[in-house]
C-alpha cells in the first residue's frame, strides 16, 4: 500500500518504501540546487523523477545562491531548458520528438545561446498543437516553478519538522558557489531549534563538481568542511561525478566479478592498462576545453580513482622522472574538425576527437614492509568530438593480453542493471515494489539514500558510503596527484623535446594517421604490446 505522504513543510520529501518490508519507512529530504546543469539534467532529474513518479507527486525546490534567481514563468522556463538541453545533448529526454520535429521544421531555432531562442520557444509554445513536453519535462517545469530564493530556503528551517528527517543536500552549483552554500546549510542546522535534536539527523552534502580548480584551493575547501564535519550537526560532504569516478567503481563488480580476485592479481602484475573512451558527443562549447588541456583534467580523475582502489591499503608513490607523454591530441585539428562539422554535419576527412596517452610508473609498498615493486600503469583516453564520427578506437584488448585491463565506457549506459548482491549493499529503491523491480545501479540519489537508511536502521550505524562517494580529503588527493603527474608529464616532456608542453603545444594531428584511424582490437593510443 502506498504510504500517506508526511505533511509538507516546504521542503522536498523522499519517501522510501523498502520492498522487504524488514524496516521502517524512511522519509528524507530533499534540497536541489541548480537544476539545468549537465548532470542534474543527464541524471538527477531522472532520478527524482523516478522516485515521485512510482509514490506520489512532490514539490521539489531550487534555490540558487549565485546571486541570479530565475524568472520562471513557463515560457522562458521552457526556453532555458531548451537551450540546456540543446547544449548538453538532451532535448528527447525532455521534449517530445513531434514538438522537436515540429520546432526544427520552422527553420534555423539558433544556438544554444542565440538571444531570440526564448522568443521562438515561447512562440512555440503558444500555437503549439501537440505536447511539448515529455513525462520528465512535465515534472521539470511543474515542480521549479516553485523555485524557492534563499530566504525562503533559510524559512524551511523554522519549521519543527525538520528535526524529525535526514536530508541530502545535492549542490549542481559552480565550484566557487560551494563554501558559501555549505556555511549556509551549516548555519541553518546550527540554528535550528531545538538543536539537541537537529544534531541528532543526518545531513548529506553531495557537491557535483571536483573540490575547485587547483591544488589550493581545493584544499582550503577541504579544511572548511571537515572543520564544519567536526560539529555536532552530522554534516557529511562528499564530492561525485567525474572526480569520483562513479561509474569507473560502479563497474568494477561486473567487470571482475571478484574484486578480491581482481586485486589478487594486480597484486602480483608489473604492469595496469586503464583506458577511458566516452562516446558522448561533445557539446560545442567545450570544444575547446577539451581540445588538449581539458581532456586531461576531465578524465583523468576516472584513472586515479580506479589505481587509488586497486591499490588500497598500500603505500603508492609516483617516480617522477618515469612519466610519460606518449601522445596527445593536437588543439588545431580538433577546433578545425569542430568548425568543419559546423558547416558539413557529413565530413569525415577531418579527425573529430581529442586524446591523451602517458605512461607513469608507481612505487607500491606492501603493509607488511617487504620490499616495494615498480608498476607501470598506462592510461589513455579519447573523447569524440561528435559520436557518429568517433574514428579513434580505444579496444586494448586481445585474447593474447595477460594485462588487467579497465575498459571504461564512461558514458555507456547500456549493461545491465546488476543485482542487489553485485551492487552496493543496501540499494534497493523504490521502483514497482508489486512487480519485484529493483533500481539503484550506481544511481547517486539512490546510493546516497541507501547509505542514510542503513547507518539509521541498520545494526552497525557506521556503514561505509558507496565507493563513487569521496569524502573532501579524498577528493584533495585526487587532484593533488593529478597536478603532479601533469607536472612530471610536462617537465620530462620539455627536457626531450626542446621545451616543447605536450598539453599547451600539441603535436600536429594529420588526417590519415594509420595507428589513430584504423579500426583493429589492439593498443592505439602508444606504442604498447604485451612483453615489450
Amino acid at each position: 500500500m502506498t504510504p500517506a505522504p508526511p505533511a509538507s513543510d516546504g521542503s522536498f520529501s523522499l519517501f522510501v518504501r523498502d520492498p522487504s518490508a524488514e524496516r521502517p519507512e524512511y522519509p528524507v529530504k530533499f534540497a536541489l540546487f541548480g537544476a539545468l546543469g549537465d548532470l542534474a539534467l543527464s541524471r538527477i532529474n531522472h532520478q527524482v523523477h523516478e522516485y515521485t513518479s512510482t509514490v506520489y507527486p512532490k514539490s521539489l525546490r531550487e534555490v540558487y545562491f549565485c546571486g541570479r534567481v530565475a524568472d520562471y514563468d513557463t515560457p522562458g522556463l521552457i526556453g532555458e531548458l531548451y537551450s540546456r538541453c540543446k547544449s548538453y545533448h538532451q532535448l528527447e529526454s525532455y521534449f517530445t520528438r513531434a514538438f522537436l520535429d515540429s520546432f526544427e521544421q520552422r527553420g534555423d531555432t539558433g544556438g544554444p545561446d542565440s538571444k531570440d531562442l526564448e522568443r521562438k520557444i515561447s512562440d512555440a509554445v503558444t500555437n503549439s498543437e501537440t505536447e511539448i513536453l515529455t513525462s520528465l519535462g512535465q515534472f521539470l517545469v511543474a515542480n521549479y516553478c516553485t523555485t524557492g530564493t534563499a530566504e525562503e530556503f533559510d524559512s524551511v528551517f523554522t519549521n519543527s519538522q525538520i528535526i524529525d528527517s535526514d536530508w541530502i543536500f545535492y549542490l549542481a552549483l559552480p565550484p566557487a558557489a560551494y563554501a558559501d552554500t555549505c556555511r549556509r546549510i551549516q548555519n541553518a542546522f546550527r540554528n535550528a531549534t531545538p538543536h539537541s535534536e537537529a544534531s541528532k539527523t543526518r545531513k548529506l552534502i553531495l557537491l557535483e563538481k571536483p573540490f575547485q580548480t587547483t591544488l589550493e584551493e581545493a584544499t582550503d575547501l577541504a579544511r572548511d568542511l571537515e572543520t564544519m564535519e567536526e560539529e555536532s550537526l552530522g554534516l557529511q560532504f562528499y564530492s561525485v561525478d567525474h572526480y569520483a569516478a562513479k561509474w569507473t567503481l560502479s563497474r568494477l563488480p561486473g567487470m571482475v566479478h571478484e574484486i578480491q580476485t581482481f586485486r589478487d592479481i594486480v597484486s602480483n602484475t608489473d604492469r595496469v592498462v586503464i583506458d577511458l573512451s566516452e562516446k558522448k558527443s561533445i557539446p560545442m562549447f567545450r570544444t575547446g576545453y577539451m581540445a588538449s588541456t581539458g581532456l586531461f583534467n576531465d578524465m583523468m580523475p576516472h584513472a586515479l580513482v580506479a589505481l587509488q582502489f586497486l591499490f588500497a591499503g598500500k603505500s603508492v608513490m609516483v617516480v617522477r622522472d618515469r612519466c610519460e607523454c606518449l601522445a596527445v591530441g593536437s588543439e588545431e585539428n580538433f577546433m578545425a574538425a569542430a568548425d568543419k562539422i559546423q558547416t558539413d554535419t557529413g565530413a569525415t576527412s577531418l579527425n573529430q576527437e581529442t586524446y591523451f596517452s602517458i605512461r607513469i610508473e608507481l612505487r607500491v609498498s606492501e603493509p607488511d614492509g617487504s620490499c616495494p615493486r615498480t608498476v607501470t600503469v598506462y592510461i589513455r583516453s579519447a573523447k569524440a568530438l561528435m559520436k557518429e564520427n568517433k574514428k579513434v578506437h580505444i579496444i586494448p584488448r586481445c585474447d593474447e593480453d595477460d594485462l588487467p585491463f579497465f575498459t571504461i565506457d564512461i558514458a555507456e549506459e547500456d549493461f545491465p542493471e546488476p543485482t542487489t548482491e553485485d551492487g552496493y549493499s543496501g540499494s534497493i529503491t523504490d521502483g514497482d515494489v508489486a512487480d519485484e523491480e529493483q533500481r539503484g545501479y550506481s544511481k547517486i540519489l539512490f546510493d546516497a539514500i541507501s547509505f542514510l537508511r542503513g547507518n539509521k536502521f541498520g545494526d552497525d550505524c557506521s556503514l561505509s558510503p558507496p565507493l563513487e562517494f569521496l569524502n573532501p580529503k579524498q577528493s584533495v588527493e585526487v587532484i593533488r596527484n593529478m597536478v603532479d603527474i601533469k607536472n612530471c608529464l610536462q617537465s620530462n616532456h620539455a627536457r626531450d623535446h626542446a621545451g616543447v608542453d605536450p598539453f599547451q603545444n600539441p603535436l600536429p594531428y594529420p588526417a590519415g594517421v594509420s595507428w589513430l584511424d584504423e579500426e583493429k582490437e589492439s593498443p592505439i593510443l602508444c606504442p604498447l604490446t604485451p612483453g615489450k
